[in-house]
């Protein structure tokens, strides 16, 4: 059975995390992704945090699996040359260079455009393709400052018994790279839908810290229209138990909101309703004495809770 994408083409110059994760994800449904790299290859080929298995790099590996490489050097003529063939043969152009790079080479969406009408030009940058912050470089703990979401996370009353943590950390997992890959696949596909309709391709312009402010909307909702701030908010004492909890073997994340939740967690833990709030350290104790398996099975089924895995 074909995938959902067989058929389709696209031209990857991205390197790193961002645009590769948006790349494989398309690779994934099915499209060909070429993946063009320099002669000195791609960076993640040689990046000393990730092991090797069989003598790949398994960071590039994992975010370039069902590509196929394509070697070109972009400063060179006949490299153009082949470049641009395989633009007039393809729909999409990936790219995450700094803003300004692709036009020095000649091969800016104008450029593109005039050997193949239909083409989508997406670009993934820190702060977009214009504005004040346009020639900066960015990587995902770049994003993670400057949109709020390092120091949202921060005041989130999700940590160690329902309390914020005020600690600044990088997220693991780097949604700053991630998240703005996912928007970009998404636009990628709109713009496919509309270039079916109309006929016209589409340029797109992901910046990693847009595409993490628009998931830290409602927090920034609850900022622009609450009468508190964040750090008054988190400083408050917690309403309800929405957080992380220790056990007797490691931690437990458990939320307990409505009159239901309440009252199944009294009744399991044989105390009062009004007894079953964030800094009750009856439940601190109940927690402290059980395994997460042992509380896991208990709870998980009345309300929402799970062991933290490591």
């Amino acid at each position: 059975m074909p995938q959902a994408l067989t058929g389709l083409k696209i031209i990857d110059l991205t390197q790193h995390l961002a645009g590769p994760f948006c790349t494989m994800l398309l690779a994934d449904m099915g499209v060909t992704v070429y993946k063009i790299e320099p002669c000195w290859g791609d960076a993640s080929r040689t990046s000393p945090q990730y092991p090797s298995v069989n003598e790949h790099n398994s960071y590039y590996m994992h975010v370039n699996r069902n590509k196929k490489s394509i070697v070109l050097d972009l400063k060179a003529e006949k490299g153009v040359e082949v470049f641009k063939r395989l633009v007039r043969a393809s729909d999409v152009v990936v790219e995450n260079f700094r803003p300004g790079v692709m036009d020095r080479l000649g091969l800016g969406y104008e450029n593109l455009i005039a050997e193949n009408p239909g083409i989508i030009y997406a670009s993934i940058s820190g702060f977009g393709q214009t504005g004040p912050y346009v020639s900066r470089p960015s990587f995902d703990i770049i994003a993670q400052a400057m949109s709020g979401w390092m120091w949202m996370n921060s005041r989130e009353k999700r940590g160690m018994n329902s309390e914020a943590s005020f600690n600044l950390s990088c997220l693991a997992g780097s949604p700053g790279d991630t998240v703005p890959g996912i928007f970009c696949a998404l636009s990628i596909l709109a713009a496919l839908r509309y270039r079916d309709v109309s006929g016209v391709g589409q340029r797109i312009d992901i910046a990693q810290t847009d595409a993490l402010l628009t998931l830290s909307g409602l927090g920034l909702v609850r900022t622009l229209y609450s009468d508190s701030d964040a750090d008054t908010r988190a400083r408050s004492d917690a309403a309800r138990i929405h957080g992380v909890y220790e056990a007797s073997d490691g931690y437990i994340v458990i939320r307990v909101v409505g009159d239901k939740a309440v009252e199944a967690v009294a009744e399991t833990l044989n105390i009062e309703p009004a007894d079953v709030t964030p800094d009750s350290e009856h439940i601190k104790h109940w927690f402290k004495e059980r395994t997460r398996s042992q509380i896991s099975e208990v709870l998980s089924d009345k309300v929402p809770c799970a062991p933290v895995l490591t």
